[in-house]
């Protein structure tokens, strides 16, 4: 499926990110795969406007599953690991935490657990308070900026 948006001019799409992720986050009555569509396409969106306008995209962490850049997500042990994707998180504590060796917990039991252990944290980055950021090029390759 492709979506063609027109973006307006003057969004500020860090604070409409901001502010639907605040209400579908905390939202008793949206699921999970709705938030992740959701804030999937705000991405594309601001993507699409950073990208128009010729700037290099900023990006506070790198995806430690795909190499991709992201501002919020999932920090595992302040900062072994990186996700975006809760399911690439859950994946990382099952293989490389060794939670769950013989495969029989649940995700959500594990998610529960590993949260209670402080093993993980979901936060949002501001690329402007970091003392290092990534910029991605134009072939999409991440380059690490120190302050």
């Amino acid at each position: 499926m492709k979506i063609e948006i027109e973006i307006p001019t003057g969004i500020d799409f860090n604070h409409a990110l901001d502010s639907i992720s605040d209400a579908l986050y905390f939202s008793q009555n949206v699921t999970r795969e709705e938030y992740d569509f959701v804030f999937k396409l705000i991405q594309t969106i601001q993507l699409k406007q950073t990208k128009a306008m010729k700037t290099k995209i900023k990006w506070a962490r790198v995806d430690s599953a795909t190499g991709k850049g992201m501002n919020v997500g999932y920090c595992v042990l302040d900062g072994e690991a990186y996700f975006e994707n809760e399911s690439d998180l859950i994946k990382y504590l099952r293989e490389e935490m060794n939670v769950d060796e013989n495969n029989e917990l649940s995700d959500e039991f594990i998610l529960d657990e590993a949260y209670a252990n402080e093993d993980y944290y979901y936060t949002e980055w501001d690329v402007e308070d970091e003392e290092y950021w990534y910029e991605e090029q134009e072939d999409g390759t991440l380059i690490e900026i120190n302050k």
